[in-house]
């Protein structure tokens, strides 16, 4: 696969705008996943399997740990349709927490994803 270096730094600034919360909009999340502790990829296949059952435009919010799954997720809820609202880092330790809407796309600390619609994943 070939990436595009001017898009990979876009994409970039993005997922740092939102860790800084520089949206300037709130989202109250319709659901809720606390995926702590569970590995890859089974915490994106859950998150896709929860947006898959959302109305669209509906923000699904997910909890997961720092590190791959704070990188991974978000990408591929990303890759999928849905788009990512914000990242969020938590006061927890090594966990961050994202809103997600459904055919949007997701990003996580705490990743809040918008639901485009799509029947997904």
């Amino acid at each position: 696969m070939l990436f595009n270096k001017t898009n990979q730094t876009n994409e970039t600034n993005q997922i740092n705008q939102l860790r800084r919360g520089d949206t300037g909009v709130t989202h109250q999340p319709d659901a809720e996943l606390d995926l702590r502790g569970v590995i890859c990829p089974y915490n994106f296949v859950k998150t896709k399997l929860k947006l898959e059952a959302m109305e669209q435009g509906q923000v699904l919010s997910v909890l997961l740990d720092d590190g791959d799954p704070i990188g991974n997720v978000p990408r591929s809820v990303s890759n999928e349709g849905h788009t990512i609202l914000s990242i969020q880092v938590c006061l927890l330790p090594s966990r961050l927490r994202a809103p997600v809407s459904r055919g949007v796309s997701a990003v996580s600390s705490r990743i809040l994803v918008n639901n485009a619609g799509y029947t997904l994943q």
